[in-house]
């Protein structure tokens, strides 16, 4: 880690990358939301594949959520909301826990299939 950075160059080191992550999940999501329901032809909420899809969707927004929250106030180098950046971190990181784990049943529904 660099230390003793401005608070311009924290923003830089910091948001800029998590907003260019958060861009990319978003998208990587929306990829996956948009086979999942053309395949499918309409949406099965009871369907693992599609909840699987849908809270990781909900991750890579809060994720986004965070990434904005993650601003650094150019007068005094402190974070904007880091209050807002942890919890919507954290929440979006418990949904891609919860995509990984609903990823057991999927895996054994196309073993047994």
């Amino acid at each position: 880690m660099v230390l003793h950075l401005s608070p311009r160059g924290a923003d830089l080191a910091a948001w800029w990358p998590a907003v260019g992550g958060s861009v990319r999940f978003l998208v990587a999501s929306n990829l996956a939301w948009a086979e999942v329901r053309d395949s499918a032809g309409r949406l099965r909420f009871d369907d693992v594949s599609c909840g699987i899809v849908l809270v990781n969707l909900a991750g890579s927004v809060l994720f986004a959520v965070g990434a904005i929250a993650w601003r650094v106030a150019l007068e005094t180098g402190e974070l904007l909301d880091s209050q807002l950046m942890d919890t919507a971190t954290l929440l979006a990181a418990t949904c891609f826990l919860v995509g990984a784990l609903l990823l057991v049943p999927e895996a054994r529904r196309g073993l047994a299939g």
